[in-house]
């Protein structure tokens, strides 16, 4: 198994072969030539690797497995992610990605950690049907979400809606807790429907 060693200055990066398999931390940090990535085989993105290339704009994620914390944090031309086929992320691995509008999750993706998408305020909406959990500060600050399906969530952490501006109406039918100030400021949201599990709802 080979690790792609670490550089700098290159200006675009295709991975052939097999034999690469991780991206190590910082590989990638605040470049600003970089604009697309295709990781071919590489099945980990390691901490911060990515993070800070302002304009990328493409990334195939075809093989990658696991990513880890803030790796693509603030690649703030990254408009679409395919995470089909992640298993693992990081907390706010894709924090900071101001213009990311279209997220695809795998459909056994359980839970959105914390600060994953923090920060993200041009996302509209996301399908997380499949999602049990949502931590700490998941989605704050995304001030244009509107529609985001909550039905099957029984866990939602502190702040993780916080500045949600456009958010008009949850439906939390399978919720059991709800954390501290989770759904602070979000100016608009009319309508909660709370299902008969709720147990703990923290103000």
């Amino acid at each position: 198994e080979k690790i792609i060693p670490y550089q700098s200055e290159i200006l675009k990066m295709v991975v052939k072969g097999d034999s690469v398999k991780q991206v190590p931390r910082l590989l990638f940090w605040g470049n600003k030539s970089l604009t697309s990535i295709d990781f071919g085989s590489v099945t980990t993105i390691h901490y911060r690797a990515i993070a800070d290339c302002k304009n990328l704009l493409n990334i195939n994620l075809r093989n990658v497995e696991i990513i880890e914390e803030s790796a693509f944090g603030s690649c703030s031309s990254l408009t679409s992610i395919d995470l089909q086929n992640v298993k693992t992320v990081g907390e706010g691995a894709f924090g900071g990605c101001t213009k990311l509008t279209d997220i695809n999750l795998s459909s056994t993706c359980e839970k959105i950690v914390p600060r994953e998408f923090v920060g993200c305020n041009q996302l509209v909406s996301i399908n997380i049907k499949n999602v049990k959990t949502i931590e700490n500060d998941a989605f704050h600050d995304c001030e244009l979400l509107q529609k985001i399906n909550l039905e099957n969530v029984k866990t939602i952490g502190d702040r993780a809606f916080a500045d949600c501006k456009r958010l008009s109406s949850v439906n939390l039918r399978s919720i059991e807790t709800i954390g501290k100030s989770a759904f602070f400021e979000c100016i608009n949201l009319g309508s909660v429907t709370l299902g008969e599990n709720a147990k703990t709802i923290d103000v």
